[in-house]
């Protein structure tokens, strides 16, 4: 797919019938959308709604895609939230690093500057 001012193109083959399912997050709200029976060759606009697991199982169910296809798309989105949570955690840390890093010379001088009595 290209990505072209906010739009999404494909070129299909205009002797096919195409199903579509659109998946996405924002803040950390999943939103799907589907539609069936898609004509090559043709355009269509598609909106997006607030969407639970069960409803995109529901969406995406259908002959030709098994229950377990469907779970391992609710695990990756699983998955993408966990980054995101490790992400913010991991930028968390590094400022609290940063702060302990900065804090330790004033709160403690002699940090760094080897054991008392040592020559």
């Amino acid at each position: 797919m290209v990505e072209k001012d906010g739009a999404f193109t494909e070129k299909l083959n205009s002797l096919c019938e195409y199903d579509l399912v659109r998946m996405g997050r924002k803040d950390g709200q999943q939103f799907a959308a589907s539609r069936q029976n898609i004509k090559g060759g043709s355009s269509i606009s598609i909106g997006m709604q607030p969407t639970s697991d069960a409803e995109l199982q529901r969406m995406v169910l259908t002959p030709q895609v098994t229950t377990s296809l469907v779970n391992d798309l609710a695990e990756q989105v699983r998955h993408l939230e966990w980054l995101e949570r490790e992400a913010k955690r991991q930028e968390a840390k590094a400022k609290r690093d940063e702060f302990r890093n900065a804090l330790l010379p004033v709160v403690f001088p002699c940090w760094g500057k080897g054991w008392p009595g040592e020559e």
